[in-house]
């Protein structure tokens, strides 16, 4: 196609008036440029293709959430206004004509059923610190590959309708939330389709079926009245941080621990790799491993015999009986690191 006819029609009025101008330049960049590749290649390119090419994952799914590309269940994509072109000069050619016109149609008829079936209105809760509020919009994937880019915002779903007219039935709602208009503090694409928090109480009594919707899931978040919504909210980012401060501590503690067990072992080997191994310890382990290594040192005091500290957990060596040369059992105290280790010897419980 590129050979027969090396450029293709674009009309200014149709690009100034269309949905692509609502978008951000990145958008609109990777678009036309996408354009150019997608003539070249004869329309015959894939999802995968133009992912991997343009390594801009935000700005396609846009294109395809806002219906600007096609992409059918084989992941093959179509470019309407590119399609027609070329079925208008394969038509010229008396040979292919027909082929080229059943083709094609059929390829874009194809895609765009597909589209309707997966096509969905999502109704999102955004948060970011104190920052909590509505994002009403549609896609025809998943909604977690429309935010697979980097959104600083959390999100939770509230509502989500599938059906034909979801255009329709998006502007409809936007519209009846437009009092509750909100600008993020961050911006990211789709910002201007954001509401008030307080919107989330007044979609309790939408008539969502009053469209061409065929599926309406409504998600536990949606349920809870504006206060109950936040407050929710707020628990959850202060579980969050309580399970953060409770694994740090541990984390020093188990720290601590290894410290104690690195200078008593006194065989300093591989000590990223002993760390790693010590963290996945059991607290009983460790315990053990307290009781065991001062007489397995005390019965090897030459180094060179003493296991490595990364075979030694690994193979758990702290279970194993301690055997002198006489046959008996190590009760003797002396210092090992600096430390007097008694021989009933038993570390603080954690």
């Amino acid at each position: 196609m590129a050979k027969e006819l090396p450029y293709f029609k674009f009309f200014t009025g149709e690009w100034a008036n269309g949905s692509i101008t609502l978008e951000d330049y990145s958008v609109q960049g990777i678009f036309i440029n996408l354009c150019c590749w997608y003539w070249s290649k004869q329309g015959r390119i894939s999802e995968k293709h133009i992912r991997k090419r343009f390594k801009s994952d935000e700005e396609i799914d846009i294109l395809i959430e806002e219906n600007i590309i096609i992409v059918d269940e084989e992941g093959v994509v179509s470019i309407s206004f590119l399609d027609e072109q070329m079925v208008e000069s394969e038509s010229r050619s008396k040979t292919n004509s027909k082929n080229a016109k059943l083709g094609w149609n059929k390829n874009r008829k194809k895609a765009q059923e597909y589209q309707s079936d997966l096509s969905q209105v999502y109704i999102i809760v955004l948060k970011y610190e104190d920052e909590t509020f509505l994002k009403v919009g549609q896609t025809s994937g998943k909604i977690s590959r429309r935010f697979s880019g980097k959104l600083i915002y959390s999100y939770t779903i509230a509502y989500q309708l599938f059906g034909k007219d979801v255009t329709k039935c998006e502007s409809s709602i936007q519209e009846y939330l437009n009092d509750y208009r909100y600008t993020p503090k961050h911006k990211f694409a789709g910002h201007m389709e954001c509401f008030n928090i307080k919107a989330l109480s007044e979609l309790q009594g939408y008539n969502f079926k009053q469209h061409d919707i065929s599926q309406v899931c409504k998600h536990d978040f949606a349920t809870v009245s504006q206060s109950e919504s936040i407050q929710l909210t707020e628990e959850k980012e202060k579980n969050k941080e309580e399970e953060k401060r409770i694994r740090k501590e541990k984390e020093l503690k188990v720290s601590e621990l290894f410290e104690r067990f690195w200078n008593l072992y006194d065989k300093k080997t591989n000590r990223d790799k002993c760390f790693k191994k010590f963290l996945t310890l059991k607290s009983e382990e460790m315990e053990q491993i307290f009781r065991h290594v001062p007489e397995y040192v005390l019965s090897t005091p030459d180094k060179k015999f003493r296991k490595d500290p990364s075979t030694y957990l690994n193979n758990k060596s702290f279970n194993d009986e301690i055997v002198i040369s006489n046959g008996q059992k190590n009760k003797q105290t002396e210092k090992i690191g600096g430390m007097k280790i008694p021989a009933n010897y038993n570390p603080d419980r954690f």
